[in-house]
This record gives C-alpha cells, sequence and structure tokens, in this order.
C-alpha cells in the first residue's frame, strides 16, 4: 500500500492503516495471535536449517524470559521499525511473553512504530507484521522533534557528515522514546542488532542499544532465514536492509557499506578464519598477505577488489565502537550454543559461499 507525499502527515497516514498512536506511555498489552509456526517456511532457508532455528527460538525465549522473571520486570519494549530484525526480535518477544503468562506471571508489551520522517512503506511493513502476528502496535511521531532539535539546527546542511548527524539524532531521540515507556512500564528496551552491523559498526551508540539483546551473534542473513522461518511478511523479506534514518536518498545499507550484506559476511569470515583481526589495528592493511587475500576473495564473488577492501577499512575504521565495553545484556552470548557455524570456520565459509552463488543464479 502506496500513500502519495501529499496525503497528510505521519498520523494520518497511520490513522488510515489503522494504527493507534500513543495514547498513554505506561499502558502496555498483552493481546497475541497465533505464533505457532504453520510448517511451511515463506521462503527456502539460505545458511541456516530447520533444526538450528528451531534450537535458537527455544534458547532465546528462555532466555528472555528468564531474564524478565527473575528481575521483576513487567514489560517488554521494542520499537518496530519495519525491517527484518525488529520483525525476528518481536517473534522471540512476543513468545516470551506467552511464556511467561502461561506460567503465571503477568507481563505485556510495547511495541512502538516511532516515525522520525520515516518512509511510510517502512510503517506498512510495521502494520503487516503487526497484523500476521496479532499484536497491537502503536504510532508515535518524532518527526517535528528531531527537526526543532538545536542540533540540527547549528550543522550546516553541506556538512560532508550532515545526513549521519541527522540520522543519528533521529536513532537517539527513538532511544529516548523506548526507555522512557521501559520506565514507565516496569519493563525493559529490546536491542535488535545483530552480528553484521556490530561488524560494520552499522549503530548508532546510544541510540540502536537497548537493555537486552537476544539477537547480538546472528548475522543478517541468518536473520531473514529466522524470519522466514517464523512466518515474517514477505513484503519484509523483500525489502533490502536499510537504517530507517535516510542516511542516503535510497535508505538502503549496502549504498553506505558498498556490497549486500551475504558478501559482507563472506568478506569478514574469510578473513577473520585467516587471523585478520577487526577490532585492530589499521596498519593490518599494509600486510601483504591481506592483499593476496582481497584479491581471491573479490574473485570468489565476482566483487572488484576495491569493495571487497571497503568492507574491512569499514570494519577497522568502527573497531573503537566494538573495543568499548558493552551496555547491552547479551542472553545468547554464543554461536555454538544454537548450533550456528562460528566466522572464520570452512563451515560458515562453506555455507555463505553457496549462498551467494545460489543467488546469483537467480539474477
Amino acid at each position: 500500500m502506496r500513500f502519495p507525499e501529499q496525503l497528510g502527515n505521519g498520523e494520518t497516514r497511520a490513522e488510515m492503516l489503522g494504527v493507534p498512536q500513543v495514547k498513554d506511555s505506561s499502558e502496555v498489552f498483552v493481546e497475541v495471535g497465533v505464533l505457532e509456526r504453520e510448517g511451511k517456511l515463506v521462503r527456502d532457508l539460505e545458511v541456516l536449517n530447520v533444526e538450528e532455528c528451531e534450537k535458537f527460538t527455544k534458547i532465546a525465549v528462555d532466555r528472555l524470559a528468564g531474564y524478565v522473571k527473575a528481575n521483576g520486570l513487567r514489560s517488554l519494549v521494542m520499537g518496530i521499525s519495519g525491517g527484518v530484525d525488529s520483525a525476528v526480535v518481536a517473534a522471540v518477544a512476543l513468545r516470551a511473553v506467552e511464556k511467561l503468562r502461561q506460567e503465571g506471571y503477568e507481563v505485556g508489551y510495547k511495541f512502538v512504530f516511532l516515525d522520525a520522517d520515516s518512509d511510510i512503506d517502512d510503517l506498512v511493513k510495521a502494520k503487516a507484521l503487526a497484523d500476521k502476528f496479532g499484536f497491537v502496535l502503536e504510532y508515535m511521531d518524532l518527526t517535528d522533534h528531531c527537526n526543532s532539535s538545536p542540533l540540527m539546527a547549528t550543522t550546516a546542511p553541506d556538512h560532508p557528515d550532515y545526513r549521519v548527524a541527522r540520522g543519528n539524532v533521529r536513532c537517539r531521540a527513538r532511544m529516548i522514546a523506548l526507555r522512557h515507556f521501559a520506565k514507565l512500564t516496569g519493563g525493559i528496551y529490546v536491542d535488535t542488532d545483530d552480528l553484521s552491523e556490530e561488524l560494520m559498526g552499522f549503530w548508532t551508540i546510544y541510540g540502536d542499544e537497548g537493555d537486552v539483546a537476544v539477537a547480538q551473534q546472528v548475522t543478517k542473513t541468518e536473520m531473514y532465514d529466522l524470519a522466514s522461518f517464523y512466518g515474517v511478511p514477505e513484503v519484509i523479506l523483500d525489502a533490502l536492509p536499510g537504517d530507517g534514518l535516510k542516511v542516503t536518498e535510497g535508505n538502503v545499507a549496502s549504498d553506505q557499506l558498498g556490497l549486500p550484506y551475504l558478501e559482507i559476511e563472506y568478506v569478514m569470515t574469510r578473513f577473520i578464519g585467516r587471523g585478520f583481526d577487526h577490532k585492530g589495528s589499521w596498519d593490518q592493511l599494509d600486510e601483504s598477505r591481506w592483499g593476496r587475500l582481497v584479491v581471491e576473495v573479490a574473485s570468489t564473488i565476482g566483487e572488484s577488489e576495491e569493495s571487497v577492501r571497503g568492507v574491512l577499512e569499514q570494519a577497522l575504521r568502527t573497531a573503537w565502537k566494538r573495543l568499548r565495553s558493552n551496555p547491552v545484556m547479551g542472553l545468547c552470548p554464543e554461536r555454538e550454543e544454537f548450533g550456528f557455524p562460528e566466522l572464520g570456520t570452512p563451515e560458515f565459509n562453506a555455507r555463505c559461499l553457496k549462498a551467494i552463488q545460489a543467488r546469483a543464479g537467480r539474477e
């Protein structure tokens, strides 16, 4: 469903889609639809198998539910962006809510689409997810709040980092809203970042960072597999990963990172497997062995050497973000727990390359 640009503001469009505005920041919901799998995948899995998806789900749900109960929490708060990461984490969170309520523990959720000059298609996707999983999605428009920030009023539009700075202001405004909801509902803000974003430093400090995370060790491609496993609507699965912040005109992550996530994952696993330190010194790139591997990997995936080197440079340029103490409580810190192969291993390399080749064959 698309709307002409002249058709009102975000609140008007949300109302037309049947997404209610947040009226009470302290209100939580318990309504959940049928979450059990229907037995059929939305689409074929690329790098995981069904057993691995099932194992991850059980561990993630049990850990999240256990954390809530152990700490006397009463709600799970999330921003539903219309992207695959929030869709997967929402599926886990809703299962945790159901598990706890079946055990007699009272807990609810507050899932909100936070509009910060967002693309209306993102709201359409978020609503499709809510309809599929049967949860209550609320809406809050932060656009005027972000646009009126004195921080942006004092930043020249022609500054080379203007769009990134503007995106960070928007992201941090969302964080403030989610933490506000969490405080008033006696809950926690559930993080939706994934491993591929961590490797690329593709998140906003004190913006995307929640209180607890269940998917920080899951790659972007694995997130799409989990989304298919959970029955996430195809309108979300068909969309290219973005940041929802309009840092680039197309709002697509690969415009900033240089390659699609699947190929980024292959580049990183090949280099990590050879001893490349993605948290290490920039001087590594001067070593001849990495130059040879750049040529080899570029040839293998049919991309330019410049693009491959660009991925490594992005990892090292943002290494400082991964060296700081992680403020997010990772509830599933070890990939081996749920049977996912480690980056840098022959198994991960093989799965990743097979998926790249399969995609190339479909194009």
